[in-house]
């Protein structure tokens, strides 16, 4: 029997050996430390180890997060703040391990900021009107209430040794992810933290000298205060003589910042590089830690979960026999009725947005970030091959692209104000205009003529109004339609070619640009409008007439045969620009909140109106030949039709997406894409590298 005991004890020797032997674990938060032991937090859970970092063990494994660790000055309970049953609450743990036992019970979040005797201090907002304002509370192990300190407002704080004093900051810390109007890194408005040093019996506060730099993570040794700043450039620990009353800098990492501080009294422990650092007061050369761990995080296992509920953009194939989504980074086809769901793609680790069906049925076109910038790609409608790879000089951010009804070009635009057509046999690129100034969302608002030789889109002019536009790809020249003395949105052609459709209000000057706090929001009414392209056309809605019909004829009558396809003749689309402004008529529409124009739908303009006090949009349809509008359905969030016209595809809140006959009325539910089964294929270590490329991309197309 001794055997196979000694087996797995080699066994088990060789794997600790290994483990030891192996690269140091980055990412290790928060560490503290008592006279024998390190706790810190490594993916959400609680950790332990030896002061010189060997023996790492896991003290808590539950799936909410737990962050904070404190270690107690007897070395015997570890506090931490854990999302256990909802919320963020204060729990203490034995160093032995066991089971963590709640202190707070409070529906606010509540954060460990350190001990205080036997009892553990914490920050909560539970009595302010807003999170961007803490207190600062401290309770005991067999407490039931937490009793308040003194000072009104504490982000973070420690209390002298004798007990006398607190040192805190009163702004939120920038490296924490709660409270709001944080500062950012180098940050130097007057939300900047500072130190202040709270005398617990006269209320007399004594302030750090600072420079308008941040200033986090005060704790005491003896009566210095050693806190972090930024006041060189980089994040680096600092100490406050209160004796000498000056500062003095004690570390000097000059790659990256120190993010966390926790002292024990006679020795400075923190989180630098994701690694952690220990720091003796009497030799000041910090010690770093070769901590290395083998969890076994089982939220890196890939697995499959459901796409549905991550559904971004959305299109109807050309017949509206199939949708095409994008869902979770990959691109899927649903039927409407009969066959099953396919991942065109399936490349965890790889984004893949806004996907567009060719309308001959062919091709499906989106952006994807493969080759670690995004490039437009090209696939077949079965995703049975590789795509089509068409890379574009200049990265950015690229929105949806839009085909030609001929099936030969692409439209699209991206994150610099640019708006291109692409010629996809050649892969040539063609630059249409360039805005002058945007929101988040680019916003031309661009769509195809019918016979793919016109671009229509809306610009921004100098007045800060935008205008329609036409651009004619034989001349590669644009040509404005609207005067600029309203702001004209959401240009779209009939599907005959014979009009220029758009919204325009003359009240948008009142409304609020993206992200001005400085002004209240007002209603915005447009009124739809629409241009008569060809001189020789004459308004859709002159006077009308009852007249007796003249009889024919009978010759007259004869009319020769013709020879008629199933396809749709499309004709040449003209566009007389001179005196073009007189030929622009209202329609007989009421003023409202009109917006997502589209004219694809014979003899009808589709529109979207938004309603005070309704959830979703109102689908409006504008009929041409009756001169009137009605609603085709109530409640949704975005729609399209498909590219013959004759199907339209619609999404509603709670996931719901469907596919509806375009010239019908319906309700939110009609025609509902089953979405059951649509599996994605998720490996977290590729999202996570994904998901860190992609903010720095962010950071550099938006920022």
């Amino acid at each position: 029997m001794r055997y196979p005991f000694t087996l797995w004890l080699v066994l088990s020797l060789i794997h600790t050996a290994f483990a030891q032997s192996g690269e140091p674990t980055l990412l290790l938060r928060h560490p503290s430390a008592s006279e024998q032991h390190i706790a810190f937090a490594y993916a959400s859970d609680i950790w332990i180890a030896n002061k010189d970092g060997s023996a790492p063990r896991r003290l808590t494994v539950h799936e909410g997060a737990e962050i904070y660790p404190v270690l107690s000055p007897d070395g015997q309970w570890v506090a931490f703040t854990g999302n256990y049953d909802g919320n963020y609450d204060v729990y203490v743990v034995s160093t032995l391990g066991g089971m963590p036992r709640r202190l707070t019970y409070h529906p606010g979040p509540d954060y460990v900021r350190g001990w205080h005797g036997e009892k553990v201090l914490f920050s909560s907002y539970r009595e302010t009107y807003s999170n961007r304002f803490s207190r600062m509370y401290e309770v005991g192990l067999n407490e039931a209430l937490p009793t308040a300190l003194p000072m009104p407002e504490a982000h973070q704080g420690s209390i002298s040794p004798d007990g006398k004093f607190t040192a805190y900051i009163k702004n939120p810390d920038p490296t924490e992810g709660n409270g709001t109007y944080r500062p950012f890194k180098g940050y130097r408005g007057g939300n900047a933290p500072k130190i202040w040093i709270f005398d617990n019996e006269t209320f007399e506060v004594e302030e750090i000298p600072q420079d308008g730099s941040v200033n986090t993570h005060p704790v005491w040794a003896d009566n210095t205060v050693y806190f972090l700043s930024d006041r060189n450039g980089r994040m680096n620990i600092f100490a406050y003589d209160r004796d000498a009353k000056a500062v003095r800098q004690i570390t000097n990492h000059q790659e990256y910042d120190v993010k966390t501080l926790h002292s024990n009294g006679t020795e400075l422990t923190y989180e630098q590089a994701g690694r952690i650092h220990r720091l003796t007061l009497r030799g000041r050369e910090p010690q770093l830690l070769p901590i290395v761990l083998n969890p076994d995080l089982p939220t890196r296992r890939p697995r499959y979960e459901e796409g549905a509920e991550q559904i971004h953009s959305f299109q109807a194939s050309p017949t509206g026999k199939r949708a095409v989504v994008e869902a979770r980074g990959d691109i899927f086809t649903i039927p409407t009725d009969k066959g099953d769901i396919r991942n065109l793609t399936g490349t965890p680790g790889v984004f893949e947005r806004f996907p567009a069906w060719s309308p001959d049925g062919q091709y499906i076109a989106y952006f994807s970030d493969a080759s670690g910038e995004y490039q437009l790609m090209i696939i077949g409608q079965q995703g049975m091959e590789e795509p089509k790879v068409i890379p574009i000089e200049e990265p950015s951010y690229f929105y949806a692209p839009a085909w030609s009804p001929d099936s030969k070009k692409l439209l699209f635009a991206d994150k610099n104000f640019r708006l291109y057509w692409l010629d996809v046999e050649s892969s040539a690129l063609y630059l249409i205009d360039t805005d002058t100034y945007s929101v988040p969302d680019q916003s031309f608002n661009a769509s195809w003529s019918p016979d793919s030789k016109w671009i229509t889109y809306a610009r921004q002019l100098d007045n800060h109004l935008k205008a329609v536009f036409v651009y004619e790809l034989s001349s590669g020249k644009p040509h404005q339609v609207t005067d600029g003395m309203s702001h004209a949105d959401f240009p779209v052609f009939s599907r005959d070619g014979q009009y220029l459709f758009f919204a325009a209000s003359t009240n948008y000057g009142l409304n609020a640009g993206w992200l001005d706090m400085s002004s209240y929001e007002r209603d915005v009414a447009s009124s739809l409008y629409a241009v008569v392209l060809s001189k020789e056309n004459t308004s859709p809605f002159k006077p009308e007439s009852d007249e007796e019909e003249q009889k024919k004829a009978e010759k007259e009558k004869e009319e020769p045969a013709t020879d008629k396809t199933s396809a749709e003749e499309v004709s040449p689309v003209s566009i007389d620009l001179e005196n073009i402004l007189d030929r622009i008529v209202a329609l007989p529409t009421p003023a409202r909140a009109y917006s997502s124009l589209d004219g694809s739908v014979a003899d009808k303009l589709l529109y979207m109106e938004q309603v005070d006090n309704q959830p979703g949009f109102k689908l409006q349809a504008f009929d041409m030949k009756k001169r009137e509008s009605e609603t085709m359905m109530d409640g949704i969030t975005g729609y399209g039709v498909s590219a013959d016209g004759k199907k339209l595809i619609y999404a509603a809140n709670d996931n719901t997406y469907g596919m509806v006959d375009a010239d019908s009325k319906g309700s939110v539910g009609d025609g509902k894409l089953n979405t059951d089964g649509m599996k994605v294929y998720v490996d977290p270590v590729k999202e996570w590298k994904q998901m860190f490329n992609e903010v720095w991309r962010i950071e550099r197309d938006f920022f």
